[in-house]
């Protein structure tokens, strides 16, 4: 997978996120938690300023990176290739 697909990956889940957003109590992350709960708005506003900042948007995709690293037991928060589809598709799928 080449750095454009994973951008389109990574922009779709936003797109998914944006759109599931809602004023609706915010369950903590944890292993099993859908993309589309952890990319709310208002989970990645850290600020609470109303907008999402690149800093913000990165911060959370880092945590998915992390949720999933966790979960896939990968070796040094590394991914292998068969890893890397597997979070594209939880991406792609916003769930």
């Amino acid at each position: 997978m080449n750095t454009k697909q994973t951008l389109k990956a990574l922009a779709a889940g936003l797109t998914l996120a944006v759109a599931a957003s809602s004023a609706s109590a915010i369950p903590e992350i944890d292993d099993g938690t859908a993309f589309a709960i952890v990319t709310r708005m208002e989970r990645m506003d850290a600020d609470k300023d109303g907008m999402v900042s690149k800093k913000e948007f990165l911060d959370t995709m880092a945590r998915v990176w992390d949720m999933k690293a966790k979960q896939m037991k990968a070796t040094g928060g590394r991914f292998t290739e068969a890893q890397m589809r597997e979070v594209l598709m939880y991406l792609r799928a916003g769930a």
